[in-house]
């Protein structure tokens, strides 16, 4: 589903966050 995709895109965002 769409919100998997949301989830997996915002744990891959997580590491940039954190920088």
């Amino acid at each position: 589903e769409r919100l998997s995709l949301a989830w997996a895109v915002l744990a891959g965002a997580w590491p940039m966050l954190l920088g």
